[in-house]
């Protein structure tokens, strides 16, 4: 993969090059990726996992701040605003603010 089109090429531990993205989904699933996995079901599963791991850990506290980092045009965004959906829709009786700049 060529960094000047896609970006930070992120490597897994069997040495295959892959966009940067898959580090994401490997550090919320805790599955090591290889050349050979294939992510195809994302939502529930990494969307769970994303919501867990915002929330993990917040029940004694007033509000979040979580930054999320993505272009919300991309695909691989996606999840995140799924997540994003989620939230508002569960909690809908909490004041949720989302800010996108």
């Amino acid at each position: 993969m060529s960094p000047t089109q896609h970006g930070m090429v992120f490597v897994t531990e069997d040495g295959a090059e892959t966009d940067l993205d898959l580090v994401h989904y490997e550090r919320f699933t805790g599955n090591k990726a290889t050349k050979d996995t294939i992510l195809q079901l994302v939502i529930p599963h990494v969307t769970d996992l994303i919501k867990s791991f915002i929330f993990n850990g917040t029940e004694d506290l007033d509000f979040v701040i979580c930054k999320i980092g993505k272009t919300v045009g991309d695909i691989e965004s996606q999840p995140i605003l799924q997540v994003i959906r989620q939230i508002s829709y569960v909690n809908s009786e909490n004041k949720d603010l989302f800010l996108f700049t």
